[in-house]
């Protein structure tokens, strides 16, 4: 976790940066109101291996609403944990947007991209390679309550507003055979 931002109401644009093999989550928001740009990015090799999914998050959101967090053209793979978590806050963020982004080989034990709670939410025109490499089940839902109170899927959100604008359109997700054979074995 050596990109820890503390600061309310920080503004954080990160563009053309490479950043990895970092054990905990590549940008840990610990402050409401952050505002959050990341364009042209990559982001790999995140995680504690020697810890089944341990950490490797690309944006974490900790008990903090944040403001905006815009990610586009930004690649994310082999991490551990989620591509997003949001996970503990009273109110929600303001507005979320991951649009033109790869990501491949997330082993996400506690899911994919958690919205959490969330007024405005656009995921659109990605593709996502093995977004949950190790499945599912409600043996690993130790950590987080997911709506369904069971099994995770690849994009949740926790609470629908009366306002909530939530557009998930244009993405392609989906695992590789060998994914696949495994799972079934």
């Amino acid at each position: 976790g050596k990109i820890r931002y503390s600061g309310e109401n920080t503004r954080i644009i990160a563009d053309h940066c490479i950043i990895e093999k970092d054990r905990g989550g590549f940008f840990q928001l610990r402050a409401s109101g952050i505002k959050l740009y990341i364009t042209n990015c990559v982001l790999r090799n995140g995680g504690n291996r020697r810890v089944i999914q341990g950490n490797g998050r690309g944006v974490d959101a900790r008990d903090t609403s944040i403001d905006t967090l815009v990610m586009k053209n930004t690649i994310v793979h082999n991490i551990q944990d989620r591509f997003f978590r949001s996970q503990g806050a009273m109110n929600p963020h303001n507005y979320i947007e991951i649009d033109h982004c790869t990501s491949f080989n997330t082993v996400g034990r506690h899911g994919f991209i958690q919205l959490g709670r969330v007024r405005t939410a656009k995921i659109t025109n990605n593709v996502f390679m093995n977004p949950i490499m190790l499945g599912s089940s409600p043996a690993y839902t130790n950590e987080q309550t997911q709506p369904d109170n069971g099994l995770h899927s690849v994009v949740t959100i926790d609470t629908l507003y009366d306002n909530t604008a939530l557009t998930i359109s244009n993405n392609n997700i989906f695992w590789t055979q060998d994914v696949l054979d495994y799972w079934a074995s």
